[in-house]
């Protein structure tokens, strides 16, 4: 395994910690917040975070095309914004977990769109890693004995597959136009991008009297606070890092160890693991593995 090798497998890694806790993190935020100011406050914050850096980037910013402006803002709201309140929404009617294994739909949306309508190169091993990761998931979700009952709740189900078709078309046009951009550079002005309409709704929003009168504002808005500068500023920068020089596949493929990082969570917590839920988290890594196969 060559250098660039390691460095995608770790930053991979990362973002399955980080993003992998951020559903536990967001219905800790619905105890005080209603889910629109989740979302809200989620751009708003992780926007502030890397504000800043965009001062250093004054002659980059100057060299960005048109085209890669009207790529920036496709991808600060599709990417990040409508995702940011459909996944709160989500989970008023979904249990967190429920929400991160649906999650896992992101690398089909990513796959398929790529070789539709972004020139990404068709390979049966990679349609493969995609199967054989879903398969996982599968026996994860099974093998847990957890009841979905997605039948029931089919309206917050769609909420979270339209998502990823958002995380998946967002991720092509990262890899397509913006890829040759620094990933800090893209990071700041996507969530800006996002987070300035959002900004104007928390005003006019009750959000103020919320934090001053619910009894677990405070602690709320400090689980919202790690989603934002963690779970999606620091985040974000690494995955367009990792989309930068790994194809958008391979980059997106992190949402099959979502669930795996589910089930630590609920370790830390007292809950069983079972065998069968080790053997789908093996299968999820070997498919892993076949979707960055060369």
């Amino acid at each position: 395994m060559n250098k660039d090798d390691l460095l995608a497998w770790s930053l991979l890694l990362i973002l399955a910690l980080v993003w992998g806790s951020s559903f536990i993190l967001i219905k800790k935020g619905l105890v005080a917040f209603p889910p629109f100011q989740i979302g809200a406050l989620r751009m708003v914050l992780s926007s502030l975070t890397l504000l800043p850096w965009l001062f250093g980037f004054q002659k980059e910013l100057k060299m960005i095309s048109r085209k890669q402006w009207i790529a920036l803002l496709a991808v600060g709201w599709i990417g990040n914004g409508i995702p940011s309140f459909l996944f709160p929404i989500a989970e008023t009617g979904l249990n967190s977990a429920t929400a991160g294994i649906l999650n896992v739909l992101t690398p089909i949306f990513v796959w398929l769109l790529g070789v539709s309508f972004f020139g990404l190169i068709f390979s049966w091993k990679q349609l493969s890693g995609v199967i054989i990761g879903l398969v996982g998931a599968v026996i994860l979700i099974l093998g847990g004995g957890t009841d979905i009952q997605l039948s029931n709740q089919l309206y917050y189900a769609l909420l979270v597959i339209f998502a990823t078709f958002c995380y998946g078309l967002s991720s092509n046009i990262i890899k397509k136009y913006l890829s040759s951009l620094n990933p800090i550079l893209v990071t700041a002005l996507v969530l800006t991008a996002a987070a300035i309409p959002f900004s104007f709704y928390l005003v006019r929003s009750n959000f103020w009297t919320v934090l001053q009168t619910q009894e677990y504002a405070l602690s709320s808005l400090g689980y919202i606070f790690i989603l934002a500068v963690i779970g999606t500023a620091l985040a974000m920068v690494i995955f367009n890092k990792l989309i930068s020089f790994k194809d958008q596949v391979f980059s997106s493929s992190v949402t099959y160890l979502i669930p795996i990082v589910a089930v630590f969570w609920g370790l830390l917590d007292g809950e069983k693991v079972l065998l069968p839920q080790v053997m789908g988290m093996a299968v999820i890594l070997a498919g892993v593995y076949l979707v960055n196969a060369k």
